[in-house]
């Protein structure tokens, strides 16, 4: 018979075994949280490191492909990758100086990593934050294209104030021809536990100013004011002002 101090080192190699298999499954994303035809796939931005992007962005990467392999040959969606970077830290530069935009550090992702033919993208690469996301997807494909028929894609921890936001800006008038149907799809959450605890912090304190955001505007030309004469990111006056640093592992989830 084992001796007790066998049989113990027996139950911890078996609970590592099923704590790694957990972990596993739960990277491995079966994506069924939608119904219906979808016109394009919408990636928030979520930052990029200088070989690629972050495990939290290859996630949300990895849903939106996963949705685009789904779909029925005569109807894929478009795969729509956003953002030129965030005010929290410089974009990389490449082998000729270069910065990066994240939106193409996606797209090569997916195209190279994840083989997702390149006439499926389309970039946004001029927004910097969620509202500008939203801002900037609605406005420079969905409107003009016609996509009505939305999945957005993003981790569990930034779900809740996407949808705060996403629902609203796609909820402002005028919409044109018929309203958006936008439907979330939450991924795991790439983050090193010590990270997430601090951005899940900051996403619970932003919640009540996107609350009264949301009720204080009903129509595009409000928002596009609030954004372009408001809002730290875009206002022109901000280059008159110097720039706010950010605790350096709250940066790593940008």
């Amino acid at each position: 018979m084992p001796r007790p101090s066998l049989l113990v080192k027996k139950l911890w190699v078996a609970i590592f075994i099923v704590v790694v298999v957990m972990l596993f499954t739960a990277s491995m994303m079966t994506i069924t949280d939608y119904s219906g035809p979808v016109e394009v796939v919408i990636i928030p931005g979520g930052g990029q490191t200088p070989t690629g992007p972050p495990e939290h962005m290859k996630l949300r990467l990895q849903g939106a492909a996963e949705i685009y392999e789904k779909a029925p040959i005569s109807s894929k969606p478009k795969i729509m990758v956003l953002s030129g970077g965030t005010p929290h830290k410089p974009n990389p530069l490449d082998e000729h100086g270069f910065d990066i935009k994240e939106a193409e550090c996606s797209a090569r992702y997916l195209m190279n990593e994840l083989k997702i033919p390149s006439d499926a993208i389309i970039e946004d690469a001029f927004s910097l934050d969620t509202y500008g996301n939203a801002y900037w997807s609605r406005v420079l494909h969905c409107d003009p294209a016609g996509y009505r028929n939305v999945v957005v894609v993003n981790n569990r921890w930034h779900i809740p104030r996407t949808k705060m936001i996403f629902n609203w800006v796609y909820s402002l008038t005028p919409v044109r021809d018929r309203p958006y149907n936008v439907q979330y799809v939450s991924v795991g959450d790439g983050l090193d536990p010590d990270i997430l605890k601090i951005r899940l912090q900051k996403e619970e304190k932003a919640k009540p100013g996107v609350a009264k955001l949301t009720s204080s505007m009903a129509t595009m030309p409000e928002f596009h004011k609030w954004l372009f004469s408001q809002h730290g990111a875009y206002k022109t006056a901000r280059l008159l002002e110097q720039r706010q640093t950010i605790d350096p592992k709250l940066a790593k989830s940008y």
